[in-house]
Order: C-alpha cells, then sequence, then structure tokens
C-alpha cells in the first residue's frame, strides 16, 4: 500500500509511505512487514520479522533511523493473533460479524515499532455504504481502539467499513492523525 499526501499539504508536511506485507500458508499468517516512511523529508524503515512457535509469536523488529545513524532491534512477544496494521485487515476479514453482538469487541496484538499495541477490534452494526463510485454496498462498521497497558489509556482513531458479502471487503478506512486525516477507499468492482 501506498500513502501519500495531496499535493496542497505537500507544502505543509509531505507524507509518502508504503507498506509491504508478505502472507503464507492457509491461515495466512504474517511473516514480514515493512513500513517505509519518508515524511517531512524525514527518512524511517521498519521491519517485524515474525517467528512462530508453541510458546507464541515473536516479532524480531528493526528500525532504521538514517537521521541519527542508527538501527535499533527490538523482540516483541505475543501469546496469540499478532498482527501489523496491514496484516489486521486480512484478519478482520476473518471475524464472524454476522452473529456478532452490537459493541463486541475482538482483541488482538500488534507490533508497531518497539512496542506492543493492544487493538480492540469493535463491531458497531449494520450499514448501507455509499461508495464515491456512487455504488452501494450493505456493509458492517468497525471501530479499531488501541492502547497500550491492557487498556488504561485507550484511542479510537480509526473507522472502518467492510462489506457484508462473503468477500469482506475493506472498502473505507479513515482515521485521524496527529495532523491530519487518512482516507483509504475500494474502487475496486
Amino acid at each position: 500500500m501506498v500513502a501519500r499526501t495531496l499535493a496542497f499539504a505537500d507544502k505543509i508536511f509531505r507524507v509518502r509511505d508504503t507498506l509491504n506485507v508478505v502472507m503464507k500458508g492457509p491461515d495466512m499468517r504474517p511473516y514480514y512487514y515493512a513500513k517505509i516512511a519518508d515524511e517531512d523529508n524525514t527518512y524511517r524503515k521498519d521491519e517485524v520479522y515474525y517467528h512462530y512457535s508453541d510458546e507464541g509469536i515473536q516479532g524480531i523488529t528493526k528500525l532504521y533511523r538514517p537521521k541519527r545513524n542508527a538501527i535499533e532491534s527490538y523482540v516483541l512477544k505475543a501469546e496469540k493473533d499478532a498482527f501489523d496494521m496491514m496484516s489486521v485487515f486480512y484478519y478482520i476479514r476473518t471475524l464472524d460479524f454476522e452473529n456478532a453482538q452490537m459493541y463486541q469487541r475482538f482483541p488482538v496484538k500488534i507490533f508497531s515499532g518497539k512496542k506492543v499495541e493492544n487493538l480492540s477490534i469493535e463491531y458497531l452494526g449494520r450499514t448501507v455504504f455509499n461508495a464515491p463510485s456512487k455504488r452501494v454496498f450493505n456493509a458492517f462498521k468497525i471501530k479499531l481502539r488501541f492502547s497500550i497497558d491492557n487498556g488504561a489509556s485507550e484511542t479510537e482513531n480509526i473507522t472502518a467499513w467492510i462489506s457484508d458479502d462473503g468477500r469482506k471487503i475493506p472498502l473505507q478506512v479513515e482515521g485521524r492523525l496527529p495532523l491530519g486525516a487518512l482516507k483509504a477507499l475500494y474502487t475496486g468492482e
């Protein structure tokens, strides 16, 4: 996935980000994730290499920081269900929203930089989603709530609409950023 600011915003804070993920196997587990960020002329690269065992999941994380001439390494751990910001959307597509209760939460771990974040995927019911392409979809609405320290301080800065057909396509993802907002739209058929 590639993200970039609009031309008028480049003058304020230029963003050119690329997110890559490699997933394998019948359960589509993540094996590699990279976030390559060029934000306001500051280059950074974060990588996660996933290792699975009977004891759980390890995320061997490397953070490249050329401005400081530094490479930081961390070992992140989770007992089960650990993802990154790309692979978690495949996981979301496997959840049983058909039988979910309103406000039901599905907890997972997110390997992010040098920390493990708690992500709670909250089901907000069914809705009709009007796409910018004028197509209309029946959809599930969800809220992604992030926290550290077992939910002591929770943020809810991402909302998503997932088609309620068998494909469970992420139709739109939107959220608040420290400076501005993000919006990703499904443009396919």
